[in-house]
């Protein structure tokens, strides 16, 4: 039995979606980064029902890199700060390094 439930990923779904949405969209995204732009649509959707029940792109998430890469897009840590969350942490900045400024600048 896995240890993440199908809320778990269904929040890590939604941060992927949002980091994407917010660092310019799936498009511009896959410009700069090892995917394309279906292969980001699944790690931030459902897909379609199946006949067993489980939606066809529940088990298809989002790799780290991509995930750091989107997050330094976005200029936040959507996706890693949801990991965070998910282990009982959150993310700090170090010494007040990033406060009040882009991830990316």
């Amino acid at each position: 039995m896995r240890l993440i439930s199908i809320e778990n990923v269904l929040n890590l779904k939604g941060a992927a979606d949002a980091s994407i949405r917010l660092g310019g969209g799936v498009t511009s995204f896959a410009l700069l980064t090892r995917v394309v732009v279906s292969t980001l649509v699944k790690y931030s959707t459902r897909g379609e029902r199946r006949e067993d029940g489980e939606h066809e792109h529940d088990k298809t998430l989002i790799p780290v890199d991509v995930a750091v890469e989107a997050d330094m897009r976005a200029g936040s840590p959507i996706i890693t700060g949801e990991m965070a969350r998910q282990l009982g942490f959150r993310l700090e900045p170090i010494d007040g390094e990033a406060a009040g400024r882009r991830l990316t600048e």
